[in-house]
């Protein structure tokens, strides 16, 4: 599961997208510091090397989707008690939008703008509803 990657430390996110990296280059018959056996041992344990935009978009999402399910009603500021990490993501979101080269689709767009994202709120890492 990607997301377990996600959930770990920095070292191993980092770990994570260098095997990714270098697999694309050993697919591509580029020189790779990955090895045959490295891949052979990294599909022992269910390594996904194919982690993509929209499986970080789709996990960043379903976390936001979870923690507006459970703010306190009333409470202007719904990623008060975020994670770091979802605060991290809700602010990645809002650089990708302003980004014209960005791999944000119109579908993605839209599925934050039915949560009634906060496009343009990125300092404070804050996150209101229109209620």
């Amino acid at each position: 599961d990607p997301f377990l990657v996600k959930s770990g430390s920095v070292d191993l996110r980092i770990f994570a997208s260098d095997q990714r990296r270098e697999y694309r280059k050993l697919q591509a018959g580029q020189r790779s510091e990955i090895t045959e056996k490295k891949v052979e041992l990294l599909n022992i344990v269910d390594f996904n090397f194919y982690y993509s935009h929209s499986d970080r978009f789709r996990d960043g999402f379903s976390l936001l989707k979870a923690h507006i399910a459970n703010k306190i009603k009333g409470d202007p500021d719904t990623l008060r008690n975020a994670s770091v990490r979802l605060k991290n993501w809700v602010n990645d979101q809002r650089i990708a939008y302003s980004d014209e080269k960005s791999d944000m689709t119109n579908e993605q767009k839209k599925e934050l703008n039915n949560l009634k994202f906060q496009w343009f709120d990125a300092p404070t890492h804050s996150y209101s509803l229109q209620e």
